[in-house]
Formats: structure tokens, sequence, C-alpha cells
């Protein structure tokens, strides 16, 4: 369930949203990823972190009746009166703009944004996919992290020069750890035969750069 609340005007908006079933396959299919196996990743994160009606009650409940035990949970918790309401025929005009708005061909078959190498998908609150490049000079790397919080709970590290299995052991070092430069460092110090430092730092950071510079928060 989501919830959202508001002032409009002088009235105090409260909104609800319950998900009553979600196919986590489907969804990563209308999602433009940049290979199998990162849609595969996200498909897995999808299914095992969010939730819906259907799987926490094992059946999908009918709409009228969760209605009504929305409405009388919410009359009880906020400790008010409810009344039905209706739509304005205003409301009800600019409903019916933007439902055309949203089926028509414009909308539904816009140009669409050229499929990229890299991705960064939001599965559930704090959990994030990254699929990051990072090149310099012969290195060239690709780093595909998942992200609770700041803490690495999934990493792949693919390069074009991996020395000694360096990079299988790096994975493992970088799995549970908290995705901050200095402890990013003082890991690879401790691995020995993987080259420039600096550039598996900037590979592995860039998927909290990225997410920074969408939110706004590290």
């Amino acid at each position: 369930m989501g919830s959202g609340a508001g002032t409009i005007g002088e009235a105090d908006v409260i909104t609800a949203n319950f998900l009553f079933d979600f196919n986590g396959e489907v969804m990563t299919q209308a999602l433009l990823v940049p290979n199998l196996a990162f849609g595969e990743r996200v498909s897995f994160a999808m299914n095992r972190y969010m939730t819906s009606m259907k799987k926490e009650l094992g059946f999908i409940p009918d709409i009228n009746e969760l209605k009504q035990v929305y409405f009388l949970k919410c009359k009880q918790h906020l400790g008010v009166e409810f009344y039905q309401g209706e739509f304005t025929d205003e409301e009800i005009h600019e409903m019916d703009i933007m439902e055309d708005r949203f089926n028509s061909d414009d909308w539904l078959f816009q140009v669409k944004k050229p499929k990229s190498e890299e991705r960064l998908v939001k599965i559930h609150a704090d959990r994030w996919i990254g699929l990051m490049n990072y090149s310099r000079e012969e290195r060239k790397i690709k780093v595909m992290t998942e992200l609770g919080g700041n803490r690495v709970s999934f990493i792949k590290i693919e390069s074009n020069i991996n020395e000694n299995g360096a990079i299988e052991r790096l994975e493992k070092r970088l799995l549970n750890v908290e995705l901050r430069s200095e402890v990013i460092r003082k890991i690879i110090n401790d691995v020995r035969n993987i080259g420039n430092h600096d550039d598996w730092i900037n590979a592995i950071m860039r998927v909290r750069t990225e997410r920074q510079r969408i939110t706004g928060y590290g």
C-alpha cells in the first residue's frame, strides 16, 4: 500500500494506493534494460522486495470490501466524521481530458529514449539496482550493483583485464559493506594484483554518484 496527503484549497486530501497483484517478470519486460543479466536481477529484486494484497493474503480481496475497511480505519484513527461525496462536473471534465491524453497515440507511442548500456532502477524504498560503465585508457570496467540504502547486497564486476582472479576476490569482499570511497579504498588495498586503485574506486562508486544525481541524496 502507498499513501499520501496534501492540502488543496480548504480541503485536506488523503489518498491510498493498494497493489492487488504484481508480476515482476512482466514489469521488467516493460523496462528498457541494458542486458539480460540486469533484467533478471531487477525481476528477482522486484519479486523479493515488493509485495501485494495477493501475496500477503493469498487471494485478491473484493475492492468494495477493501474500501469499506479503509474508510472505517481512517475514521477510527483520524477521529473525524466522513460522508459520501461526488466529483463535480468540472472535476469530471478535467479527468476526461487527462484520460484522453494518456490514451492518445501521441502519448502511448511517443519517442523513447535510445537504449543505453547503463541503467539505474529504483526497486522499492531505498533499494536500487544499477549497471555502470567506467573506462580509462585501456581499462574498461562494468559494475552491476544492488544497494539497500548505502550497503552492497549484490555486486558483479566485469573487466577486460582480470589479474589472477582479483575481481572475484574483490566481489566477495564488497558484499554487505557500506558504499563509501574510503571503505572501498581500504578493501581494494587489501586485494592484491588489482591494478590502478582509483579506477576501481571510481567504477564501483558510480552507482551511488548516479543515484545522488537523480535523487539529490547520496
